[in-house]
């Protein structure tokens, strides 16, 4: 494999990676928010969209 290729993909997993985290993190605070009705967590959530 050469190293452009090579350098794409590992970008690529970095990109991939930090998506999920965030992905995980919406979850729990959608979670959160269905769980205690929190005024504070459904601005977060709606000022992240």
């Amino acid at each position: 494999m050469s190293p452009y290729y090579k350098y794409k993909k590992e970008k690529f997993l970095e990109k991939y990676k930090c998506v999920n985290e965030t992905l995980e993190d919406l979850k729990s605070a959608l979670y959160k928010y269905r769980k205690d009705n929190d005024k504070i967590t459904r601005r977060a959530i709606f000022a992240y969209f």
